[in-house]
């Protein structure tokens, strides 16, 4: 199978072995020991399918290729022709097949001119199969997370007809009455002991009769 493009050869040969085909690339930007056990194990027949570029093919003399495959319309028609001569060697038979679409009608057109032949075409074989029926039931749209969701989606709270009247303050119980306040007692030392009704008689004379006496 040629490829026009490297990344194309490394896709193609991809998406072949995803799929359960034995296939393998070749291209110029591989390892040298890389190509060569690629080669060797195409030659040997133990690898199926070669995904090669132009110029990794140059030369590629393997007499058992049963089929060419043109993934690409060559951009150049000189390597239409290196490309379909790895086929129908040594007396064989050989099938080369080549896909093209509308921007590669110009291009086929070179091909043609310098091989002073028409290509056949072939019906696509695709268009035999049935188109996907397609659901007529609407598909329900995938709900938003709440973080996605616009605040204009939130719905207003509606507005309160009548507004609530303020709470009655209740009076506050009646308070006790302070105790009456003590004054402060000055303390003047010990207290005095009296005598009592009793009066020495030296106390009740006067100062004069005491200095008399």
């Amino acid at each position: 199978i040629f490829c026009n493009r490297k990344t194309d050869v490394d896709i193609l040969a991809k998406s072949l072995k995803k799929y359960g085909y034995d296939a393998a690339p070749i291209h110029g930007d591989l390892d040298q020991s890389q190509r060569t056990r690629t080669l060797d194990a195409f030659r040997g027949g133990e690898l199926r399918i070669l995904v090669a570029s132009d110029v990794a093919a140059r030369g590629l003399d393997v007499p058992s290729v049963s089929h060419v495959f043109n993934f690409d319309v060559p951009g150049h028609a000189e390597d239409y022709v290196h490309r379909i001569g790895r086929t129908g060697r040594a007396g064989r038979d050989g099938k080369a097949l080549t896909i093209c679409v509308g921007r590669d009608e110009k291009n086929l057109a070179d091909v043609e001119r310098l091989v002073q032949k028409e290509i056949p075409r072939l019906e696509n074989p695709l268009k035999s199969l049935p188109a996907a029926e397609e659901d007529d039931a609407p598909r329900e749209k995938p709900s938003r997370s709440r973080s996605s969701r616009s605040r204009r989606d939130t719905p207003r709270p509606e507005p309160v007809a009548q507004e609530a009247e303020p709470a009655k303050r209740e009076p506050a119980p009646p308070r006790e009455p302070a105790p009456p306040r003590r004054e402060p007692r000055q303390d003047s030392g010990p207290a005095v002991v009296g005598m009592g009704d009793h009066l020495p008689s030296f106390i009740a004379l006067s100062f004069e009769q005491r200095r008399d006496d």
